[in-house]
């Protein structure tokens, strides 16, 4: 706050605005990611001089579109990085590693008043976790897999039994990427539940037997 202080007036306003527009999520969605990160330090200047920008989006499916955009704030997700923004969708949240093309305009806009960035950004994040956590599966596995698991998903992990041999609880969006997400341990973890996840990991299991199974 000094250091803002110290600033000239004509930088001071811009730095007050990035402060309360930035928001630090901790937590990951699930396995690390390293995330493209390119046009992070233009959305920081556009965020707090609030000026409108017109950006090229990829979506999740690959589809792209122009969106005129009204930049709320920035929130730093684990180091996957996320815009807030206005525009003519409503308020919406964009990963900005899929944003391209950012065109600053010099068009200012005034923020929704009492917009408060950690509020709806938890709001969000509620929403899109349920979403990546609809299937959950209780796992028997040695001590030592723990903080692996932790890390491979996240806040999608939990401990429900400590000990040399612990019980986990793991969550995923479908049955057949979170078995995908499994299998790679072999039988070093054992599924308790659901029988579905288990039927799953031996379908996947024939299959790599049937095609690496007979030498070649």
């Amino acid at each position: 706050m000094k250091l803002i202080q110290a600033l000239p007036s004509s930088l001071r306003d811009e730095a007050e605005r990035l402060m309360t527009a930035v928001h630090d999520d901790r937590v990951a969605w699930g396995e690390l990611t390293d995330d493209a990160t390119s046009g992070l330090s233009r959305l920081c200047d556009v965020v707090a001089q609030r000026r409108v920008v017109v950006a090229s989006y990829q979506s999740k499916n690959g589809e792209c579109s122009v969106r005129h955009l009204l930049p709320l704030g920035l929130v730093n997700k684990a180091g996957v990085w996320y815009l807030i923004a206005d525009g003519e969708c409503g308020m919406r949240v964009y990963r900005v590693s899929r944003l391209e093309e950012i065109v600053v305009t010099n068009e200012v806009f005034d923020p929704p008043k009492n917009f408060d960035i950690a509020a709806y950004w938890g709001a969000q994040a509620e929403v899109i976790e349920g979403k990546r956590s609809g299937v959950a599966a209780v796992l028997r596995v040695h001590s030592s897999i723990v903080p692996v698991l932790r890390y491979q998903f996240g806040r999608y992990v939990s401990l429900i039994e400590e000990g040399d041999v612990s019980i986990v609880e793991v969550r995923a969006h479908m049955l057949v990427g979170l078995a995908e997400r499994l299998a790679g341990w072999g039988d070093r973890i054992d599924v308790l539940s659901p029988p579905c996840l288990r039927s799953e990991l031996a379908r996947i299991g024939s299959e790599l037997v049937a095609h690496y199974g007979s030498p070649r």
